[in-house]
Order: C-alpha cells, then structure tokens, then sequence
C-alpha cells in the first residue's frame, strides 16, 4: 500500500507543479530577450511566486518519491499507473484552473485511463 500512496503523491507533486508553472507563464509576459536585465527581471518574477516555487520543490520531490515507490513495485505496474495519473491530474487540471478546453475524445481517454489504472492495480 505505501508504494501505491508514493506512487500517487509523485503524480500529484509533479502535476501540481506543471499546472503552477504553466499558469504562472500565461499570467508572465515573456522575456525581452534585448537585455541581460530583462532576462534578470523575468526570471524574479518566475521565482518570487509562492506558488511557483512550491511548485519547483514539488517537482524536485516528486523522482525521490518515485523512486521510493519503486523499492515497493513492480515496474511495469507502477509506471504505467504513474503516468495515468499523472495524465488525468493535468488533463482536469489544465481544464479547471487553465481553462482550456477538454474534447470529446479527451474526456473518453480519461475514462479509459480511470479503468486501467484499476485493472493495473487489481493486477498486483
């Protein structure tokens, strides 16, 4: 069981972290590349988000739990339950906090990975 709780705090951490940055990017004008100051200043602005640099230490976390999870499971169980996961928590995540649109063919892969996963699970 607790590779399995590993397994999804990973997913979670490296989720939260994409949607974080990713928003974080929309709300930031790029970088004017003119400068070596500009570049400075569009880098503090990147880092001084609590939210952002959350994100980066969830993202920095989330191998070590990977890893961790690894001692307890199977590769070829764990990873693909990983990266399902991982897909469903930006998929819903790009939708509700980014806005962005979910087709048709998106929300039915979703409901395919939600079966997998459990069929992978049941499997161990």
């Amino acid at each position: 069981m607790t590779g399995w709780i590993l397994v999804l705090c990973s997913a979670c951490f490296d989720s939260y972290a994409a949607i974080v940055v990713k928003r974080h990017l929309n709300d930031v004008s790029p970088p004017q590349w003119t400068s070596v100051r500009s570049v400075f200043e569009f880098g503090w602005r990147m880092v001084s988000s609590p939210a952002l640099l959350l994100g980066l230490i969830l993202f920095g976390s989330a191998p070590a739990l990977w890893f961790l999870a690894l001692q307890r499971l199977p590769l070829t169980t764990a990873y693909p339950v990983l990266v399902a996961i991982h897909l469903l928590l930006v998929l819903f995540g790009g939708w509700y906090v980014l806005s962005e649109q979910v087709s048709v063919a998106k929300a039915v892969s979703c409901l395919l990975l939600i079966v997998s996963i459990g069929l992978m699970y049941l499997s161990e």
